[in-house]
């Protein structure tokens, strides 16, 4: 009788190469195991216990720790655990400065990314075309921004630009009483705007005042807004009477005498 000792053969071992996950969320991870360097072919392998499979290749992963099994066909078999990692969840936050004057476009919208892969690109028309630039000059209305990192990762946010309503200038006049003087008045009502305004006559100087004391005449009336925006209107302060004189015929007289002048006026 012989006692013979048949030695433990070599571990069967392996290593993998992984993809990981593109966009937070995605099962666009991959693990490709790389043929045991011993054992006897051919060899399978498997996934988390899965089905065994000839294929290398574990495709369609999401985030996460896996166990990979293979084996060879006189049954020694290994494993490995691979983590299939993924970006932090791509986000954007818009604000806006709104447009100054109605009917502009120079609104501002700016764009604050984070997560995903760094660096960013932003569009405003649906991905037709990008840039670098987070901030976008528009005018009011309604808009979509779209943002894209690095692995085509893409996140859509919605914003509303607002612009103040047109600004209008019109007003309620009071006729001057006397021809020469300056007691007729311009009283000047406005809306719209970025409110604060000012007011001026024929270009004059500026006043916070909206009143006008002026003469009869003919006046164009200029109004501004705290943010530069203006209008402007053209208006008639008239007269509600004149004084006016009629002279009498001139009577004649003799030498020594006298007459009495009656003026006829308003």
């Amino acid at each position: 009788i012989y006692s013979v000792t048949v030695p433990a053969g070599p571990d069967l071992t392996s290593t993998a190469t992984k993809s990981d996950v593109m966009c937070n969320g995605d099962a666009t991870g991959s693990i490709t195991v790389n043929q045991p360097v011993n054992g006897v072919p051919p060899f399978q392998y498997s996934i988390n216990g899965t089905t065994w499979q000839a294929s290398r290749v574990f495709p369609g992963l999401t985030a996460g720790p896996y166990t990979v099994q293979f084996q060879s066909s006189d049954g020694c078999s290994g494993s490995l655990v691979i983590t299939i990692n993924q970006p932090a969840s791509l986000t954007s936050a818009l604000n806006m400065v709104p447009v100054i004057c109605n009917g502009q476009n120079n609104g501002v919208i700016n764009v604050s990314a984070g997560g995903g892969i760094p660096p960013y690109q932003y569009s405003i028309n649906g991905g037709s075309s990008w840039q670098s630039s987070a901030s976008f000059n528009v005018s009011a209305g309604n808009y979509s921004i779209m943002v894209r990192d690095l692995n085509n990762c893409i996140i859509t946010r919605n914003i509303t630009m607002t612009e103040p309503a047109v600004l209008a200038a019109f007003s309620g006049n009071s006729n001057a009483t006397c021809d020469g003087g300056n007691n007729g008045r311009i009283t000047v009502i406005t809306t719209g705007g970025n409110s604060n305004y000012q007011y001026a006559l024929d270009g004059g100087s500026y006043q916070s005042s909206n009143i006008f004391n002026v003469g009869p005449g003919n006046y164009t009336v200029y109004v501004k807004d705290v943010l530069g925006c203006s209008t402007s209107f053209n208006t008639t302060v008239g007269l509600t009477f004149n004084l006016f004189l009629n002279p009498m015929t001139d009577p004649t007289i003799c030498e020594g005498s006298s007459v009495q002048l009656q003026p006829v006026s308003n």
